[in-house]
């Protein structure tokens, strides 16, 4: 069945069987190809508690002003309330108003109002390309999102995406914007350099002495900008102070 075959059977608006989607309350048992459509099967709506209908029922009849929660409004236009957040963010689209809990609401009028290249204009990325844009390892850039210290979205398909230009500026506040080609390691990388090679240890040791500048901390750990540390580490050879020759590894 389709969402508004669904929504008939259940007296519920067809926005509301989407949001409830969203909100994990009632998933559809198959995409239609290309998230065309939600397919539902009469199992799954014969498993629904009278109750539960019931309080469908009630929150589409109770009295409002007719604007949209954000999960209704992301369930019309089909994106994760997270994207629409993030489209409020970046003023494309504006919320009506706001409730004494801070909550936004949105008028349809606005949604059917929004360009349908909006959402493309946010250049949401996913957590790889995302990650190699700022030189950050996937699970660096991960770390960062769990720990509340970047913004991310969630389209659709439960994947988590980022707005470059957010990301970026987010990550330069925290002193951890690298580069493809300079990338932001942690220690442990650092030692790894084919340029490098030095003990962790050593590596310490030279950070406390000022001698190798560390770009950042991320949970207390250091973090280096690689040119930036590479240079150092050159400087500190040409003076004689240090021996960056590759550590030679011998069997056994």
């Amino acid at each position: 069945m389709t969402v508004s075959e669904v929504a008939a059977r259940l007296g519920i608006p067809a926005h509301l069987v989407r949001s409830l989607d969203v909100e994990g309350a009632l998933r559809p048992v198959d995409r239609a190809p290309g998230n065309a459509g939600r397919l539902y099967d009469q199992a799954t709506l014969d498993a629904i508690p009278g109750d539960t209908i019931a309080t469908w029922r009630h929150r589409c009849a109770t009295p409002d002003d007719g604007l949209l929660s954000t999960g209704e409004a992301a369930a019309i236009l089909d994106i994760h309330p997270d994207a629409l957040r993030n489209l409020t963010r970046r003023g494309l689209l504006t919320a009506a108003a706001a409730t004494d809990g801070g909550h936004r609401r949105y008028r349809r009028a606005d949604l059917d109002a929004l360009p349908t290249d909006a959402i493309a204009a946010l250049n949401l990325t996913r957590i790889g390309p995302a990650a190699a844009s700022a030189g950050l390892s996937p699970t660096t850039l991960r770390q960062l999102v769990n720990d509340a210290k970047v913004t991310s979205s969630i389209d659709a398909q439960g994947t988590r995406r980022f707005d470059l230009a957010t990301l970026h500026h987010e990550l330069s506040a925290l002193g951890l914007l690298g580069a493809p080609d300079n990338p932001i390691l942690s220690i442990g990388e650092l030692a790894d350099h084919p340029e490098v090679h030095l003990h962790q240890r050593k590596l310490r040791a030279l950070s406390d002495q000022g001698v190798l500048p560390v770009a950042a901390r991320l949970g207390g750990k250091r973090r280096y900008r690689q040119n930036d540390a590479l240079e150092a580490l050159r400087n500190a050879r040409a003076a004689g102070s240090l021996d960056l020759q590759p550590a030679h590894h011998h069997a056994g």
